[in-house]
């Protein structure tokens, strides 16, 4: 894993606000690596498909509803990924890519029932936006693994951060919005 460079010691943060233990800033999820607690707050910074792949295998984020996070923010940049290498790509050929990415992801921790969850939360929300374009599918792909955030607990400000650094802003609030709706009921 080459972007795992924050780190601070377990004193420090002491006197510091806390990260999130997951987070979604940009294209990349950010977890502390709960393997170093409570030596030292090691924050990863995960881009790549293995190094989500294997933060979650080796437990490097734990607990239930953060697995299901990961899995879900992994997803949304598997997605975003693709569409960035592949401008062109067809709706069908990016839900395609999803559900391969989704099967990757669930391989993981094969009896993590929350990373099931999100996962297959992500890859409905996704589906259900096969008439749009691929940006759209990854636009809403975005706001459901905010939501997620949202729904199994983590605060405003890491779901703040996640839409902030989002060219279509309202849009992406909106999606948000309604998969917020959708979990509550």
């Amino acid at each position: 894993m080459q972007n795992m460079n924050h780190e601070t010691t377990a004193a420090t943060a002491r006197h510091t606000a806390l990260p999130d233990t997951v987070a979604l800033e940009g294209e990349e999820l950010v977890i502390i690596d709960q393997t170093e607690l409570p030596r030292r707050l090691k924050l990863l910074h995960l881009s790549e498909r293995y190094e989500i792949f294997e933060a979650i295998k080796s437990l490097r984020v734990r607990g239930a509803p953060a697995i299901g996070v990961a899995a879900a923010i992994g997803l949304h940049i598997a997605a975003h990924r693709k569409l960035t290498q592949e401008p062109d790509i067809t709706s069908s050929a990016m839900l395609g890519h999803i559900a391969e990415e989704r099967d990757y992801l669930a391989s993981s921790r094969p009896t993590a029932v929350n990373l099931f969850w999100a996962l297959d939360r992500m890859y409905a929300r996704a589906a259900s936006l096969a008439d749009e374009s691929p940006r759209e599918i990854t636009a809403g792909m975005r706001a459901e693994a905010v939501a997620a955030l949202v729904a199994l607990g983590y605060d405003g400000a890491s779901a703040g951060r996640a839409v902030a650094s989002v060219p279509d802003c309202d849009r992406v609030e909106d999606m948000i919005m309604q998969a917020l709706r959708a979990t509550t009921k």
